[in-house]
């Protein structure tokens, strides 16, 4: 407990020193993923993980009305000038009513978490019967991980530092039935190829004339090419990012 406690804290002071000065990053699986979120309709939806607001303001876009939570209080103040936000430990019980959300948005945060059951238990409560809980986390049976694995890496080594735990789609699937979520869609990116980015206008034309995308990755900060397609299934080997869509059936 006092080693939650300690890493809490850690992910805390840095979150607040990330976001005094910067915004996240929007990454090429996320567009993927809110490419298939249906109209709001003027419902409620809880953005887990709400940082300064990126993905809020693309789901207010979509006629939500929209909520954040966050653990980091420099990430709420600037969340706090589009939407309504509160500081949430992810570890404990969430500061909202039971069944007040139509829809729950956690993208790539369930890999942060210690107490995963705890946080799969809390979107539950949260949700109202028959309500939308859209989740997403990378696939550590991805490729590149299997490359990295003849090399003796492993995924700590490899993924995003703050992450803690690591899922496949079987991990998950075995998870959302023990809460009684039902799959109500899957989709993910397909990621064939990945290059390094040079300064070279020919090289950099070429890419993006063979469809190839230009992202930065969060633990290098280094930008590089992937070509990759949008998949409404999930392939063990393919998929970068695993994206879900549940029925929360109480």
């Amino acid at each position: 407990m006092k080693q939650t406690i300690k890493n809490l804290n850690i992910n805390r002071l840095l979150s607040n020193k990330f976001y005094k000065t910067n915004n996240e990053i929007f990454k090429y699986s996320k567009k993927v993923f809110l490419s298939e979120i249906e109209n709001g309709k003027g419902e409620n939806i809880l953005d887990i993980g709400c940082g300064t607001g990126l993905m809020s303001k693309e789901l207010k876009k979509r006629n939500y009305n929209i909520y954040g939570a966050d653990i980091s209080e420099e990430a709420l103040k600037k969340y706090n000038k589009i939407g309504n936000g509160e500081i949430a430990d992810f570890e404990k019980k969430f500061p909202f009513k039971s069944s007040f959300f139509n829809n729950i948005f956690a993208s790539e945060v369930i890999e942060h978490i210690h107490n995963v059951e705890n946080f799969l238990y809390e979107l539950k409560r949260i949700c109202k019967k028959n309500g939308k809980i859209y989740i997403s986390t990378p696939n550590s049976n991805f490729w590149v991980y299997r490359v990295y694995s003849f090399f003796g890496k492993c995924l700590p080594e490899v993924q995003h530092p703050g992450h803690i735990n690591f899922f496949s789609n079987n991990i998950l699937k075995s998870l959302f039935k023990k809460y009684n979520f039902v799959i109500t869609n899957k989709l993910s990116n397909y990621v064939f190829l990945i290059l390094p980015d040079f300064n070279n206008y020919i090289y950099r034309n070429i890419l993006l004339k063979l469809n190839f995308k230009r992202e930065m990755r969060y633990k290098t900060k280094q930008f590089y090419w992937h070509l990759s397609i949008k998949r409404k299934n999930i392939n063990n080997f393919w998929s970068e990012t695993l994206m879900y869509q549940l029925e929360n059936n109480n």
